[in-house]
């Protein structure tokens, strides 16, 4: 007698593809466990409904809609308290918090819904290096919302 298998149906256009249920599991699984950096300052969003700007979720405050490894995030500012250091020691003050840097792109979001957060005489780091400048990292100013590339 044949013992029956849980399956896992997906509707990608016309086409279904059915996946025992146990495979998909272990599959998700594998890839939590493989991604080794810290988890973003941010929640997938479609998981529930988001909250008005500014409003307090997930740990943080909402501020709006972002892209992370090409999908849609919900981007959550945790802090803006670091005080003046290079880029690593920035990258590992947010590891302690258990978040992320914003990316370039995060930043654009934060300044246009969120500026008023961040002081106006500082920059803050972005998580991105500066490609072809070894040493170099982007910086995000919280006035006219410039980006530029700082030493540190």
């Amino acid at each position: 007698m044949n013992a029956r298998v849980e399956t896992v149906t997906l509707q990608l256009g016309a086409a279904q593809v059915i996946i025992p249920a146990q495979a998909a599991a272990m599959a998700y699984l594998e890839k939590i466990l493989d991604e080794s950096r810290p988890i973003p300052l941010a929640a997938p969003a479609g998981r529930r409904s988001a909250p008005a700007i500014g409003a307090k979720w997930l740990g943080g405050e909402y501020a709006g809609l972002t892209i992370f490894e090409n999908e849609p995030y919900d981007l959550v500012l945790v802090s803006t308290e670091f005080d003046r250091g290079d880029h690593e020691a920035a990258l590992k003050w947010s590891e302690g918090k258990n978040a992320m840097l914003p990316s370039r792109f995060d930043n654009l979001v934060l300044f246009t819904n969120m500026k008023d957060r961040f002081k106006t005489d500082y920059y803050y780091w972005c998580a991105d290096l500066r490609a072809g400048s070894p040493g170099c990292a982007w910086g995000q100013g919280f006035v006219t919302g410039y980006q530029f590339w700082v030493t540190g």
